[in-house]
């Protein structure tokens, strides 16, 4: 017997991933990603303005355009830090960002929106303020996604023990699949 496929729960093909190594792919699973791919009505990019972002904005376009979907753009404007002066041991608490934080990062997004207009497709954007996690993907879901683009930086490894990863918590959570765009590209010598 065959081992099978599944995708959420749903035997999809005869062939696992593995087989795709070794070269031998089932059709019913070639079948299931050719309809996936055109059936692909939107894409969300999650953007930080970092440098990162045209990258994911690029990768997000171009599967938008690849398959006739809408692209939005998310953002999310995060907490700002504010130091408690206790002395020696002084914490870094979060405080909700400033009106003025909020208002410069929507308008960054705006900007960032109406640079994709000769695109050739479909742009929104949307902007939370202070989401969790649980919110972000909420909203993916809510909007419909089918695709997730986000952006990855690489940091230490006692850093991603400590703090987690943005990325890695999307790739957990998402309903949909998640392309994740790295920092920086390796070049072969």
């Amino acid at each position: 017997m065959a081992p099978t496929c599944r995708y959420n729960g749903t035997v999809i093909g005869e062939h696992t991933f593995a087989f795709v190594l070794v070269g031998r792919v089932g059709w019913d699973f070639v079948d299931f990603v050719h309809s996936f791919f055109l059936s692909m009505k939107t894409v969300i990019a999650l953007v930080d303005f970092s440098d990162i972002t045209p990258r994911v904005i690029e990768q997000a376009t171009l599967h938008a355009r690849t398959y006739g979907a809408r692209l939005i753009l998310v953002h999310v404007v995060p907490a700002e830090p504010a130091v408690v002066e206790f002395g020696i041991a002084s914490p870094t608490l979060l405080q909700p960002p400033s009106a003025r934080r909020i208002e410069k990062d929507y308008n960054q997004l705006l900007s960032l929106r109406d640079s994709l207009a000769d695109s050739g497709v479909p742009v929104s954007a949307q902007q939370l303020e202070q989401a969790d996690m649980r919110k972000v993907v909420d909203l993916c879901h809510n909007l419909e996604a089918d695709l997730i683009v986000v952006g990855t930086h690489h940091h230490s490894a006692l850093y991603q023990f400590f703090i987690g990863t943005y990325t890695a918590d999307i790739l957990e959570k998402a309903h949909c699949p998640v392309l994740v765009v790295p920092s920086v590209v390796e070049k072969k010598s």
